[in-house]
């Protein structure tokens, strides 16, 4: 049986971590500033109201450009139907078949250059989000004295998915508190920011157009 070392380090961190949280009915409940939470980012990814939309208007920009590419593609298919009717080595063929290589050529960068351009406003939208997610954490934490916030999947798991399976076997929480999940408090803060959502290094903005402003602090309801 293979043991994974790794796994095995993050349950006992957990362990260890809230060991000290378990406590005797007499004794004294645990000081401000040892409390541990829980948040699900791909729960925040997929319900925060800016993201979808930023991502929605990207698949938009991307069916445009395919419908130009679609376009482009009948017109190089037209011009080889064309060539095949001239004859092979003739003036006229040898400068047909140039211009459709330079066509084919530039139809493949500017295909490669858009699928590029595409991952690289994903990715730039995700870190965005991300770093607002970051700072609400912070925010959160610091308003209600809680010295960590880790990452859990809460979604409910298939056993019918092995991938599914397997990430759940993975993940460093085994059980925690419903008490101590504050995701939705932390999408509830990020859906009241109305302002888009700027892929960092893009034009007009570098990230900072999506972060929180000076809010007051967040206090978990009890």
């Amino acid at each position: 049986m293979i043991v994974n070392i790794r796994s095995i380090s993050k349950y006992l961190l957990v362990l260890a971590l809230t060991a000290g949280m378990i406590v005797p009915a007499s004794a004294q409940a645990p000081s401000a500033g040892h409390q541990i939470a829980i948040v699900d980012m791909g729960e925040i990814f997929t319900n925060c109201v800016r993201y979808k939309t930023a991502i929605e208007g990207m698949k938009a920009q991307t069916l445009q450009l395919e419908g130009q590419f679609k376009a482009d593609y009948e017109n190089m298919k037209k011009m080889a139907e064309e060539l095949k009717a001239l004859q092979p080595g003739s003036p006229d063929f040898r400068t047909r078949e140039s211009a459709l290589g330079k066509m084919e050529l530039d139809f493949k960068f500017k295909q490669a250059q858009a699928r590029k351009d595409f991952e690289e406003r994903i990715n730039g939208v995700q870190f965005s989000l991300y770093r607002e997610i970051d700072a609400v954490v912070k925010q959160i934490a610091v308003a209600n004295n809680i010295a960590l916030v880790m990452r859990h999947n809460t979604s409910e798991v298939k056993g019918n998915d092995p991938q599914q399976v397997l990430r759940a076997i993975n993940q460093s929480v085994v059980y925690y508190n419903p008490g101590l999940d504050i995701t939705r408090l932390v999408l509830s803060k990020l859906n009241e920011n109305t302002t888009p959502i700027q892929p960092v290094g893009t034009t007009g903005g570098t990230g900072t157009a999506g972060r929180p402003g000076p809010v007051a602090p967040t206090t978990i309801p009890r």
